[in-house]
């Protein structure tokens, strides 16, 4: 959490209301300058652990401090500007049973508040990682992991330059050199709020970085780096705009 007192309390209340009540929210504030801390304080739950960052150390950081702290078979990840549909955890805590699988995510909303527009996000129905080469990267706030499968969470890179997409460097190093998968729950069960400060905002600078994650962290060649990144734009344009 950073900054976030406009939206916070929204996003904690849409997991407080899931219909799978087994839930402990670990939130982690990068050194706010806002009202955000005493918006958490306010809400009084016992399922809340908040943890404060001494520094502004960026996300990458806090998101590793955070995993560090999680002992729970499943992780979910939802940013404090995302929203969850109420029965989001049941469904696909069921759909990982039935599937044996390492991960799941969801199809999500794309919300832009000031047009009043929204836009269904659809995902693959199973993510490998070459999928996630391609640029085929599920939505952050969708993800939600079984941490048996791996055996260690917290060796990607915390490089603040890639605070944007410290998400896709997570999902690759979790599915680096293994057969496993995510699998997508077809339905909408997360809203993605644009509001133009995201991180995530500058789709531009997401492509250099996904060029820079490619070269420098998964060590692909130049060749199939402009194929990845081609794929990437190509995902991106029927996303989004078509």
């Amino acid at each position: 959490m950073y900054n976030g007192e406009e939206t916070i309390e929204s996003t904690i209340n849409s997991i407080l209301e899931q219909s799978y009540k087994f839930i402990n929210i670990l939130i982690c504030d990068d050194y706010s300058s806002d009202n955000s801390i005493n918006k958490i304080v306010g809400i009084n739950n016992s399922q809340i652990t908040l943890l404060k960052n001494d520094t502004n150390i960026g996300l990458s950081k806090t998101r590793k401090r955070l995993l560090s702290s999680v002992k729970t078979k499943y992780i979910a990840f939802i940013d404090q500007d995302d929203t969850w549909k109420n029965d989001k955890i049941k469904k696909q805590i069921e759909l990982m049973e039935l599937e044996n699988c390492a991960m799941c995510h969801t199809h999500y909303n794309f919300l832009i508040k000031s047009l009043n527009t929204k836009k269904l996000i659809k995902s693959k129905l199973k993510i490998f990682y070459k999928d996630l080469l391609n640029g085929r990267s599920p939505g952050a706030s969708t993800v939600i992991i079984n941490t048996e499968y791996f055996s260690n969470l917290l060796l990607f890179s915390d490089e603040r330059f890639l605070d944007p997409v410290n998400d896709y460097v997570i999902w690759l190093h979790l599915l680096r050199d293994s057969n496993n998968y995510s699998i997508c729950l077809e339905e909408p069960m997360m809203d993605y709020l644009f509001h133009g400060n995201n991180l995530s905002a500058n789709k531009f600078k997401q492509l250099y970085r996904h060029y820079f994650v490619l070269k420098n962290l998964e060590r692909i060649s130049l060749y199939k780096i402009f194929f990845y990144v081609c794929k990437n734009i190509l995902n991106r344009i029927k996303n989004y705009i078509l």
